[in-house]
């Protein structure tokens, strides 16, 4: 199973309860799915003339999973983009890390100079009713408009939902920021 790890060449780590490979790309740890790790593994003991059977490549997947070493748990403080991680607690912008154990990233570049934001503020707008206390406009609420604009990475792996609760009557405009239809919009409050 070692010699197939290193064969693999991947930097991989076990996902603790759902017990699924996870490989580090340098971004972020993605899912191995079964079938390509058997691919795999009929190719590499294909390649150095090894019998093998449907029970041998089920074993050396099993093995090489005892043997991974263990994902951590992400942080809730940290906020992922393609060019790095926000540390929401220190407001520090920093490379990317493989102990930061991310499953997902926001597929656009964090850059802490852009003020221009008229889709974003049209929304906040939207989903607050106009209401400036509650961030309906440029010089309302900058802590809600800091909060609810960043997409944050969701436990369930949806990178897109953020905390849209308290924010206005229309929660579910939330929707309108999620491209991925597998994200549920966030429970009205009341």
């Amino acid at each position: 199973s070692r010699a197939f790890q290193k064969w693999l060449n991947l930097d991989m780590a076990l996902q603790r309860g759902c017990r699924e490979i996870y490989a580090y790309d340098g971004k972020t740890w993605n899912k191995q799915e079964n079938d390509d790790l058997e691919e795999k593994a009929v190719k590499f003991l294909d390649e150095n003339e090894f019998n093998y059977s449907d029970s041998t490549i089920d074993r050396l997947i099993k093995t090489l999973k005892a043997q991974l070493p263990r994902m951590g748990e992400m942080s809730n403080d940290l906020i992922a983009f393609e060019n790095g991680v926000l540390n929401r607690n220190t407001m520090e912008f920093e490379s990317h890390n493989r102990q930061n154990w991310l499953t997902s990233c926001i597929p656009h570049k964090y850059d802490k100079h852009a003020t221009d934001t008229p889709h974003f503020d049209k929304w906040l707008s939207f989903v607050s009713d106009g209401n400036k206390e509650k961030g309906g406009g440029p010089e309302g609420a900058p802590v809600l408009r800091w909060w609810s604009g960043l997409p944050c990475a969701h436990a369930h792996g949806c990178p897109w939902i953020g905390p849209y609760r308290g924010t206005g009557e229309r929660v579910a405009a939330a929707q309108m920021v999620s491209p991925l239809p597998s994200c549920p919009p966030a429970p009205h409050p009341g």
